[in-house]
């Protein structure tokens, strides 16, 4: 895999009707539900990172295997301890033989070194780097199980309750699984309590030992307003993005899990956030409906996938 202050989804107010016929589902009906444009993947929705309302969603709690987008709670968790005062973006972190020699994606550390947490915070952030996520689990619990249990409790804390994390990077774990409400919700919550990681997440590109790299999130070439977030992707999940933009005051955030390939899920994602800031531009106070989505209250079973689990991806 080269990618790997919110409440729950049971009431989700502010829809508007799109063009090209976005419709909000009610979940009882989502997760059989034919959307009526063509589109190459299984969830999306869009956020308006402001109000907290759902604009738009399908199939919004569908568990997916997370891939990569685990890496916005690491990061989440790095940035919590930087504002707490246990860690310092000087800090020099310690490279052990199993973050070295973690799979899939790489900044490419080396065993017995020492990185500053700020490069590594670079190395999640655009190379997505499997070693770096390990290097810093460790650093700042001690151990990546120790940190997953944070994690873990993490979600608990802002209400996000259909989805389970295994992995501080993403690599396929039999009992870890996501869905795009959740990715969403917590997209928002991690950009308000962090407005400053993205800076890391818009840098477009990262050099570490002469090896440079470039963002996955293409977008941020393409729409001067996208400032984030996260890609991921293994064969189990499928092309994952999480992409936030802003335009004037308004933020909105977009996920898109499980796509065919990369260009249908950048663009997915772009679509939906120009429809969304488009229809915010012609929407007067008052046309604001609000509608009932099916409670998130427990966690669901990952989906079963007919692909395999090759860990490598984009």
């Amino acid at each position: 895999m080269h990618e790997t202050g919110a409440k729950g989804v049971s009431r989700i107010r502010g829809l508007f009707l799109v063009p090209l016929a976005l419709v909000l589902m009610h979940t009882a009906q989502a997760q059989g539900a034919v959307h009526p444009m063509k589109v190459g993947f299984r969830a999306a929705v869009l956020l308006d990172a402001n109000s907290g309302q759902f604009l738009y969603a399908q199939n919004p709690h569908l568990s997916i295997p997370p891939a990569s987008l685990t890496k916005v709670l690491t990061l989440f968790l790095t940035f919590d301890a930087i504002e707490q005062g246990r860690v310092r973006l000087n800090d020099e972190v310690p490279i052990s033989r199993k973050a070295w020699r973690t799979s899939g994606s790489k900044m490419f550390v080396k065993a017995g070194e020492r990185v500053s947490l700020e490069e590594l915070i670079k190395g999640i952030a655009v190379d997505s780097g499997n070693d770096a996520s390990v290097a810093v689990a460790e650093y700042l619990e001690g151990s990546e199980r120790a940190f997953v249990a944070k994690m873990n409790n993490k979600l608990r804390e802002l209400n996000i309750r259909n989805t389970r994390i295994e992995t501080v990077h993403g690599l396929p774990a039999r009992k870890q699984y996501t869905t795009a409400a959740d990715m969403a919700l917590l997209a928002r919550a991690y950009i308000q309590a962090h407005p400053e990681s993205l800076h890391y997440h818009q840098l477009t590109s990262f050099t570490y030992r002469n090896i440079s790299q470039h963002n996955r999130n293409r977008l941020l070439l393409q729409d001067p307003s996208v400032d984030g977030l996260k890609t991921g992707y293994t064969r189990k999940s499928g092309y994952h993005l999480v992409a936030t933009a802003r335009r004037g005051d308004q933020r909105l955030i977009a996920v898109v899990l499980d796509a065919r390939n990369r260009k249908i899920r950048e663009r997915e994602a772009m679509r939906l956030l120009n429809l969304g800031f488009q229809q915010n531009a012609q929407t007067s106070p008052g046309q604001h409906g609000e509608v009932q989505l099916a409670p998130a209250l427990n966690p669901v079973p990952p989906v079963k996938s007919g692909r395999g689990s090759r860990a490598r991806g984009v």
